[in-house]
């Protein structure tokens, strides 16, 4: 009796090994072709909301110079060119074009060494503050200084380069906003009412 239970046992871990073998591995699909499906409006808008949708988008791309609220710090000069992949609103692009903004209009800045022309567009945060405290903030990449709508301007970039040194540096790349605006559509009061049924990881709170 007991030859044949293992006899069995012995049987069907063969089997969920060889099943495991056999099983298909997944593969990714590469880059989707065809047309992007995300960035444009919702169907069955009114007049007016697709005017509103149109001067929105409009703005999303605008290029600001100094004189319209480029500065004095940026990571890039519109908001389109950096959530621009597959459509206006969302990812970095395949070309990233803060290595050229970094020079533009005779900017005087150095391209920091994590920011490449085939790289991801980065937003950059320290972990620490020089006293050792907790940061987390946005450190912009790029200043104003000599640039030619900005003169007299000597502000000077964070150091990038010691902040590395220190392993102090942490990234995030664009986060596409389709559908953000209708997530601003939500009242607030709705989503606190639904709070209480969100699991704690999901509310931003650590078991």
């Amino acid at each position: 009796m007991a030859k044949n239970v293992g006899a069995l046992l012995i049987l069907g871990t063969l089997l969920v090994v060889a099943g495991a073998v056999a099983a298909p591995k997944a593969k990714d699909p590469g880059v989707r072709g065809g047309p992007a499906a995300a960035g444009g409006p919702l169907p069955g808008l009114t007049n007016a909301e697709m005017a509103f949708f149109q001067a929105g988008l409009a703005a999303f791309g605008e290029v600001e110079a100094v004189a319209n609220g480029l500065g004095p710090r940026f990571n890039f000069d519109s908001c389109g060119g950096c959530h621009a992949q597959p459509a206006t609103g969302g990812t970095s692009p395949l070309g990233n074009p803060q290595v050229a903004v970094a020079t533009k209009a005779g900017a005087m800045n150095i391209v920091p060494s994590f920011i490449t022309l085939n790289g991801p567009v980065r937003e950059v945060r320290f972990k620490f503050k020089t006293d050792g405290k907790r940061d987390g903030g946005v450190h912009n990449l790029y200043t104003i200084a000599g640039r030619t709508d900005a003169p007299g301007c000597v502000l000077t970039q964070p150091d990038f380069k010691r902040e590395a040194a220190r392993e102090n540096l942490i990234f995030r790349v664009p986060t596409p906003v389709f559908g953000a605006g209708l997530i601003e559509e939500i009242a607030d009061a709705t989503i606190l009412a639904n709070l209480p049924a969100l699991c704690p990881c999901c509310r931003g709170v650590r078991p």
